[in-house]
């Protein structure tokens, strides 16, 4: 669709504010026995594809879209930077517009890509790749600036050789382009489903559907026709009915996501990319998240609001939202973090932070706030008896605290695996691995995971730097040998964000594997059941 100049925005976009959750989130292997068929009935993770064009005439204009990413940090969106049809005539975009584009770069869940139209492949390439140029060359100015990918609008969807190669070419400048970061990621937006012949494997993602809700449902049958993988799929609706419910809308949203990861919805009927839809919370709020997406995997959370609970009064209102949020999902535990420096923090100290953490669920009823448990950071894994006490005096506070929710789990993080005598100073759960993905992978590391063997209920696995296309060989491996697993390709500051790729190939390995086992076991129990009968 053709985009005309951009206009000040019209009408404001109400959405709650919230905070993220300094976080980590321990996928825990547990396999229900109708996990296969429980599957069925969710749509699959998203992103959401926002166009945003609408100039930002002060620092509140995107404050809609900041919160949305603020109340959703588990929901991934990529963003259309598009300044003016473009990027513009200048080198740099204007102060004013830098600023709020660098705003958006700190969100751990946003990729941006940059606004280049091809008139259908017959707009001079020259002028196309000197567009691509110009945003590659932002991040000269600022490497919060830099875009990581391209938006090609208005992409060719009838064959011809020429348009093909002249595709190509685009595509290439931008994998190619030293300016642009993470993958550099190439979409193509035809808006329809395009000849197979502009199928590419420097085409990331290609928006196959641009119209309204009403033209989805007529070509619904060709879009789900479509085989190839769902994540190289965008759609892209406006005129969303407003007096959908939440169930029905949510039932539409999951049923594109079997064949779409990237969505983006309006209820809007005009001017829908310049203008922040009234009712953008609540189509953000159906979106698949990734706990939502994954009903059958069971999620440790580890809250952290200040290397431990914080000063009284704590939380605040915002993290407490969130938490109270998590404590919501049913296949969500949340257990608080303190660190105890291998036991050289006083014991009374140790056992205040765990009292705050249980003065949470004062009022939990209501708020839905509280922990279930602790996880205690920088246990020592040799042995000592003045350590050993120490451990189980925490351990025996932590049972005996009636503000801590659940089992009152404990958890302990060595990060190796400790003597055994440490082991039985209570932890329900030991981390016995906590490492680079390169180190994990030495004789050393091994020798020692091997020497000091716990059962897998018992025991937790984090590994740091993992090359992404080594993360399912390395959940299968982890999965026998540790019920939490926690894997990520981020160096350095692994624990403050989420990687925006191993996050979801972790997740999507581990539901697999859980899909196996569970189809395994039904296999077993129908032979045994066979025996039986003869």
């Amino acid at each position: 669709m053709p985009r005309p100049k951009l206009q000040r925005p019209r009408r404001p976009w109400c959405i709650g504010i919230a905070i993220a959750v300094a976080l980590v989130i321990i996928i825990v292997i547990v396999v229900p026995c109708a996990v296969i068929l429980t599957r069925k009935n969710h749509g699959k993770k998203i992103t959401v594809l926002f166009p945003l064009y609408i100039w930002p005439t002060n620092d509140t204009t995107w404050d809609p879209l900041y919160d949305s990413l603020t109340a959703h940090p588990d929901l991934n969106f990529t963003i259309i930077i598009n300044p003016s049809s473009g990027p513009g005539s200048t080198t740099y975009p204007s102060d004013e517009y830098a600023s709020q584009v660098e705003r958006l770069g700190t969100y751990s869940n946003v990729r941006k890509v940059g606004y280049v139209r091809t008139g259908y492949a017959t707009r001079n390439i020259t002028a196309v790749l000197d567009e691509v140029a110009t945003y590659a060359g932002w991040s000269n100015e600022s490497l919060s600036l830099a875009m990581d990918g391209i938006f090609f609008d208005e992409a060719p969807y009838d064959y011809s050789a020429a348009k093909v190669e002249y595709m190509q070419t685009i595509n290439s400048a931008v994998k190619s382009s030293a300016g642009l970061r993470r993958d550099r990621m190439v979409i193509h937006n035809p808006g329809t489903i395009p000849d197979s012949r502009y199928n590419s494997n420097t085409t990331d993602v290609t928006v196959v559907f641009e119209s309204s809700y009403q033209d989805y449902f007529s070509l619904r049958h060709s879009l789900q026709s479509m085989s190839a993988d769902r994540t190289g799929y965008a759609y892209m609706l406006h005129s969303v009915p407003d007096n959908l419910g939440n169930s029905t809308l949510r039932k539409v949203v999951d049923q594109m996501s079997r064949k779409a990861e990237y969505l983006f919805l309006t209820t809007l009927s005009e001017d829908y990319y310049e203008s922040f839809d009234p009712e953008g919370a609540t189509i953000a709020d159906v979106m698949p998240t990734r706990i939502t997406n994954y009903p059958q995997l069971e999620f440790l959370v580890i809250v952290n609001p200040n290397s431990g609970p914080g000063a009284l009064p704590s939380p605040d209102a915002n993290y407490a939202r969130e938490v109270a949020r998590l404590n919501a999902y049913p296949n969500v535990y949340t257990v608080g973090y303190i660190r105890i420096d291998y036991c050289r923090k006083p014991l009374a100290a140790a056992c205040d932070e765990i009292d705050r953490y249980a003065s949470w669920a004062v009022d939990h009823a209501t708020t839905g706030l509280g922990v279930g448990g602790i996880m205690v950071d920088e246990t020592p894994n040799h042995h000592h008896v003045a350590q050993a006490q120490y451990l189980c005096a925490l351990r025996d506070h932590i049972k005996a605290s009636s503000g801590l929710l659940r089992d009152r789990l404990v958890v302990h993080n060595p990060g190796t695996p400790p003597d055994a005598e440490m082991a039985d100073a209570g932890p329900d759960l030991i981390f016995v691995c906590e490492e680079p993905y390169a180190r994990y992978r030495t004789n050393e590391v091994q020798h020692r995971l091997r020497e000091l063997h716990y059962h897998r209920d018992r025991c937790g696995y984090m590994v740091t730097e993992v090359p992404c296309h080594q993360i399912p060989g390395l959940v299968r491996d982890l999965r026998h040998r540790a019920t939490y697993i926690f894997v990520t390709e981020i160096v350095g500051d692994f624990y403050e964000r989420f990687g925006p790729t191993s996050w979801g190939a972790l997740m999507e390995a581990l539901a697999l594997e859980a899909e196996a086992e569970a189809e395994a076991e039904a296999e077993e129990e129908a032979e045994e059941e066979a025996d039986a009968k003869e």
